[in-house]
């Protein structure tokens, strides 16, 4: 089965929206782990995608790195090792989401003055 039919074969939970970070073994059944990164890619290029596995070599690392996984963490590591690979990339996720969310609140607004940005009840 190739890549892209077993990536198509995953169910998809996630889109461009999701806030999180996705942490996946290589191994899956019916699939793997490189197969769900496809997918979210196909569906939510931006979202963070940690992979690991007890089963990889470099150039697993490396071609999982070059599909656009966030980082590739092999078995046995220490929790701290993946706790702040998910740390890392939920802040990176947490500013793309605040960009993205800023530039559509800048093109919604029609007035050509300058803009002030804020929620708080003095702006507003």
């Amino acid at each position: 089965m190739s890549r892209a039919t077993a990536a198509s074969n995953l169910p998809c939970a996630i889109d461009a929206s999701f806030p999180g970070v996705i942490v996946s073994d290589i191994r899956l059944s019916g699939a793997s782990g490189l197969d769900l990164l496809a997918q979210c890619r196909e569906h939510a290029p931006e979202v963070p995608v940690i992979l690991v596995t007890g089963h990889g070599d470099i150039s697993m690392a490396v071609q999982a790195m070059r599909d656009g996984a966030y980082d590739f963490i092999e078995k046995p590591f220490a929790s701290e090792r993946l706790i702040e690979a998910v740390r890392r990339a939920l802040e990176r996720r947490t500013l793309i989401l605040e960009n993205q969310a800023l530039r559509r609140e800048l093109a919604e607004q029609s007035s050509v003055a300058p803009r002030i940005i804020g929620r708080s009840p003095a702006i507003e």
